[in-house]
């Protein structure tokens, strides 16, 4: 990956803010921001991994011994290829190159989700939602699903 897209990868919001500000580190910022999604990504973060918006890291690694789900937001499998071309479209829309966001893709879909940092599940996950993807998340009686902006 380069430089700026890998510093993104493996930092947390507060290295965010303070280390390598570069053009790509800011747009992965910004393709990760919950906005309007945030009332319900608590709300499914919680129900499926005990992670939170706020800790990037909490719940990446896990998985549902019942199911091939995984990571803070429970994917299924086929997520590993559609989540990948996910991420890569949101980069490109919020200012990463495409030569970064393909190399973020291709790295992506070589790896298990569970093993994915957490700001590409979220970018992954906020682009599904934005696309009417909430409904990967629907769960009969759930309090999540009201609150769908």
């Amino acid at each position: 990956m380069g430089a700026a897209v890998e510093a993104a990868s493996n930092a947390d919001d507060r290295q965010f803010a303070v280390e390598r500000p570069s053009r790509s580190v800011s747009a992965v910022r910004r393709a990760s921001e919950f906005g309007k999604w945030r009332p319900f990504a608590t709300c499914v973060l919680a129900r499926e991994s005990g992670a939170t918006p706020d800790r990037r890291q909490s719940g990446v690694g896990a998985r549902n011994p019942r199911s091939s789900a995984s990571g803070r937001w429970q994917m299924l499998s086929p997520w590993q290829d559609g989540g990948a071309w996910n991420v890569q479209k949101r980069l490109i829309r919020h200012g990463v190159s495409r030569a970064d966001a393909r190399e973020v893709r291709v790295y992506l879909q070589r790896t298990p989700i569970s093993r994915w940092a957490g700001v590409w599940q979220d970018v992954a996950a906020l682009e599904a939602l934005d696309n009417g993807g909430w409904r990967h998340w629907y769960a009969p009686g759930s309090r999540c699903n009201g609150l769908v902006p």
